[in-house]
């Protein structure tokens, strides 16, 4: 099997990056019309899609998965500390730190 040329490998990450973000607005869509309709199922099934549809993503752009929990992390304490409105009225930002520090144990 002949080595893809490198013309060709750069059309097929520029093609899985395009495809990547077309999915993301899709799965984004499914989880609002889940919303929407009250579709609990349909609402998780697109977020959680999202969510992996942006690691990927993220891999396919040159940034590691430990470089991006990295930044989450950091995005998140700021937003606690800066007392963004989310965190004010319901404490979102400290929810998702607390659960993302579980997950890593």
């Amino acid at each position: 099997m002949q080595a893809a040329s490198p013309e060709a490998e750069i059309a097929r990450q520029v093609k899985a990056v395009e495809w990547l973000k077309a999915e993301l607005l899709v799965e984004l869509g499914k989880a609002y019309r889940g919303a929407a309709s009250g579709n609990r199922d349909e609402m998780l099934d697109g977020l959680a899609n999202c969510q992996v549809l942006l690691s990927i993503l993220a891999r396919r752009l040159g940034i590691d998965l430990q470089t991006l929990d990295e930044a989450v992390d950091a995005k998140l304490a700021a937003h606690q500390q800066q007392g963004h409105s989310l965190e004010r009225w319901f404490g979102d930002f400290t929810a998702v730190r607390q659960h993302r520090r579980g997950a890593k144990r």
